[in-house]
């Protein structure tokens, strides 16, 4: 399903927009997965949980997910619960998968959190000394 979506977006961006537009989107979004899979791996890491890289890719599709359910109410936990349950085909332990999903989540928010009270606090006219 997702291929063929993949695939059908390509398309459309090459008929429209061109051959070099469909290539970066497509490089964005793997450049993307891959950093979500590095962070994974390093909230992994900091967890002190032993789990291989090529299992954290698979791990984020429930990240990208989570993160797409966090705009309605409650969004926590949907998509640590997704990345339980595709630790389990991985054979990683489903307990650490949500954790490492949580704990990058409610780091995200803390520091999206820091940036919006910096912003707030910052002097936006600054006095000519």
């Amino acid at each position: 399903g997702g291929l063929l979506a993949m695939l059908a977006i390509t398309y459309w961006l090459w008929t429209n927009y061109g051959w070099t537009i469909a290539l970066v989107a497509n490089g964005l979004r793997a450049l993307g997965l891959c950093l979500v899979a590095t962070n994974l791996s390093l909230a992994y890491h900091a967890l002190s949980i032993a789990v291989e890289f090529r299992d954290t890719i698979g791990l984020t599709f429930g990240v990208v997910l989570g993160s797409a359910a966090s705009i309605v109410p409650a969004g926590l936990g949907i998509g640590e619960s997704i990345s339980a349950l595709l630790a389990i085909p991985l054979n990683v332990d489903p307990a650490s998968a949500f954790l490492a999903v949580a704990m990058i989540r409610i780091i995200g928010f803390g520091l999206n959190m820091l940036i919006a009270c910096s912003y707030i606090l910052m002097d936006k006219n600054p006095s000519a000394s």
